[in-house]
């Protein structure tokens, strides 16, 4: 790499066709008579040293011209990160991403993200509960007898997926938690929340732990159990 005197060169990753369009972001320190306030030594040998940069906007992904950066590491910590720079600089971004770039993200947005979740939990136990209680009834009537919806609902999914291994009979909490995943996996990946894949942890967070269960089945029992499941799951959007 030819010297230059900017004080960030970016360079273009040669060689791996999975990351070709992936900037490699290195950092140069410019003579101390050219940036004296780049780089901050300690009184001691072993004392920390702190350095001063700014990452350019790469390609248009920055919403800004660039990124005012700050590090303070010692002496060590820094020839430990030249040598994993050195060798495998993307494990470093990876790692800086992870470590402090994601972590403090997810600090500064953390009653975001606490809005985001309680508003998932809400949606998805009410939904839950609107599905429950209409499977709980519709489940006991030959299909012939079953409402058009309910019929459509489970044409979605295989019939081991809703049913009892041994008996063969419909599970009213497979048919929620199917309903469920079908609808909800999308956010809640996004949300980076569990996934309930194990039906009983599903049954203690969605089905025991549910206050909308209660509301959902007296409103489906107070119209004689004619109400679809968006007709409840609409009562129960209503509810506080």
């Amino acid at each position: 790499m030819r010297r230059k005197k900017d004080f960030l060169i970016v360079e273009d990753i040669e060689g791996d066709l999975e990351h070709d369009e992936i900037p490699i972001i290195r950092f140069k320190l410019q003579d101390a008579n050219e940036e004296k306030d780049s780089i901050k030594l300690g009184k001691l040998k072993a004392d920390p040293i702190k350095i001063k940069g700014k990452i350019p906007d790469i390609n248009g992904l920055l919403d800004k011209d660039e990124i005012e950066l700050e590090i303070k590491a010692s002496p060590d910590d820094w020839e430990k990160l030249y040598i994993l720079g050195i060798s495998d600089p993307q494990k470093l971004g990876q790692t800086i991403f992870l470590n402090f770039a994601e972590p403090v993200w997810e600090y500064i947005n953390r009653d975001k993200a606490r809005a985001m979740e309680s508003a998932f939990m809400r949606d998805s136990r009410q939904y839950v509960a609107a599905v429950y209680v209409v499977a709980l009834h519709w489940r006991n009537h030959p299909p012939e007898k079953w409402p058009n919806f309910f019929r459509e609902t489970l044409c979605k999914f295989d019939k081991s997926e809703i049913t009892n291994p041994k008996t063969g009979q419909l599970t009213a909490s497979k048919i929620a938690h199917q309903c469920w995943e079908e609808l909800f996996e999308e956010r809640r990946e996004k949300l980076k929340l569990d996934a309930k894949e194990d039906r009983l942890d599903f049954k203690e967070t969605y089905l025991d732990k549910n206050s909308y269960i209660n509301p959902a089945r007296d409103y489906f029992q107070k119209y004689n159990h004619t109400p679809t499941i968006e007709t409840i799951l609409n009562f129960l959007k209503q509810l506080p």
